[in-house]
């Protein structure tokens, strides 16, 4: 039991804080902005073809247009949340090489997958350079030495 608490300790202290979060935390709030109105255009999408009527048109040209609008705000915050040590773009994925210890889903790209553990766990990790970060971690804690 020992073992697993002080491996869990280690792999805690390899997620680096930031010290300037706001731009992650706007960007991560964009792009969280921006997938509901997928989920919302979807929805209308679904609607309108089941019940063809002018209600479910105006719904789905709606939120068409605050997709398009989402994403557009979401890109330029994303673009603008750039790596402490890289000063890579993390949260957008320009097709250069990952590093090899960039987390990855399947389905998605390096950077859809850094906004959506951004998002889901307050982690990510940079592809370009391969570091941890965490937002929630306190960026004004020294680390302590252990005894």
């Amino acid at each position: 039991m020992m073992a697993r608490k002080n491996h869990k300790d280690k792999m805690e202290a390899k997620a680096r804080s930031i010290r300037r979060k706001r731009a992650f935390v706007v960007a991560g709030a964009a792009a969280a902005v921006h997938y509901l109105c997928l989920v919302a255009t979807a929805t209308c999408g679904v609607l309108f073809m089941l019940h063809p009527r002018i209600d479910t048109v105006l719904a789905l040209i709606g939120s068409l247009g605050l997709a398009v609008a989402s994403w557009i705000v979401g890109y330029f915050k994303r673009r603008a949340a750039l790596c402490p040590l890289c000063n890579g773009t993390p949260l957008l994925a320009s097709g250069a090489l990952p590093h090899v210890k960039a987390v990855w889903i399947p389905p998605f790209n390096h950077g859809v997958s850094a906004v959506l553990s951004m998002i889901f766990t307050q982690r990510f990790t940079c592809m370009y350079c391969g570091c941890r970060f965490d937002l929630l971690k306190d960026s004004n804690r020294r680390p302590q030495a252990d005894d």
